[in-house]
């Protein structure tokens, strides 16, 4: 039987594997590295930044008259309601106090306590102490601002655009000094609010009570962790294409027969999955 003229079997599939090539595989030639779609873990966080404030302060008045026997706390610190800020007592138990020259202060304080009790002071709160207005063994008026307090410190950050969905109130955060960013403190989205109804968005982020190392005024930065997964399919940021609210990702599929305006495709792709088409 005479041999077939023209082309060989062999080069007609190398010309066909190669024009394949140069209408599908072209693009993928001009790409950084080819990755796969893997099974992971993913988080996913929104910064802040701002200045540390008081949020929610209020004023310890002097119940009485009298004098700060003791003071039991310093500026700058986190109490608890159960703990209290100072002893304090009467104009009378004071002159006694300060009477005695024979006996020590001790003994006379458990001479007249069932008279003239101390009195300890307790915030109203769990907060943190701004300011102390008295001194140990200094005289107050009924009425005067002894400590200066608030509940608590927080830093309030613009949210930036397509942020605003993920965010809302109880979420996990970690905060740091911007001059000192390898100390991390523990907080917690206090609220997600706007000023104005066409105005921008805010996030306020309050430090854990208890936490120690920041203060009212000081930079601070962070990031708030707005979703997490433990195992969930993932693909790096940068391979997907937006195009309408649309996101798309460039999948490998395997070609068949070229045809002047439609190529068949035999795998990686299923009817109905919608496509980007690149800009030559």
């Amino acid at each position: 039987m005479p041999k077939e003229k023209g082309v060989p079997r062999a080069h007609k599939l190398l010309f066909f594997l190669a024009l394949s090539s140069t209408l599908f595989f072209s693009p993928l030639i001009q790409a950084e590295t080819i990755e796969k779609v893997v099974w992971g873990p993913i988080q996913a966080f929104v910064s802040v930044s701002g200045r540390m404030e008081a949020v929610d302060p209020w004023d310890v008045d002097a119940p009485m008259d009298g004098r700060m026997e003791s003071l039991r706390v310093l500026p700058l610190q986190w109490i608890r309601r159960t703990e209290s800020l100072a002893l304090l007592v009467s104009p009378e138990m004071a002159l006694l106090l300060d009477s005695a020259r024979t006996t020590s202060s001790e003994m006379m304080e458990n001479r007249w306590k069932d008279i003239y009790k101390p009195k300890p002071l307790f915030p109203t709160l769990d907060g943190f102490i701004i300011r102390v207005n008295a001194e140990p063994k200094k005289n107050f008026k009924r009425g005067d601002v002894l400590f200066h307090m608030a509940r608590y410190l927080a830093v309030t950050s613009p949210v930036g655009p397509g942020e605003e969905k993920w965010l809302r109130e109880g979420l996990p955060a970690t905060l740091w000094l911007k001059k000192s960013p390898l100390r991390k403190t523990q907080a917690t989205v206090l609220k997600v609010f706007k000023e104005s109804r066409k105005g921008p968005t805010w996030v306020q982020v309050a430090v854990t009570p208890q936490s120690d190392g920041l203060s009212p005024g000081e930079a601070i930065e962070g990031k708030i962790l707005v979703a997490e997964k433990e195992n969930t399919l993932l693909v790096p940021k940068k391979a997907l294409r937006f195009k309408e609210n649309r996101a798309f990702l460039m999948l490998e599929v395997k070609p068949g027969i070229p045809g002047e305006a439609m190529v068949e495709i035999l795998s990686g792709a299923e009817e109905g999955k919608r496509f980007l088409i690149l800009d030559p």
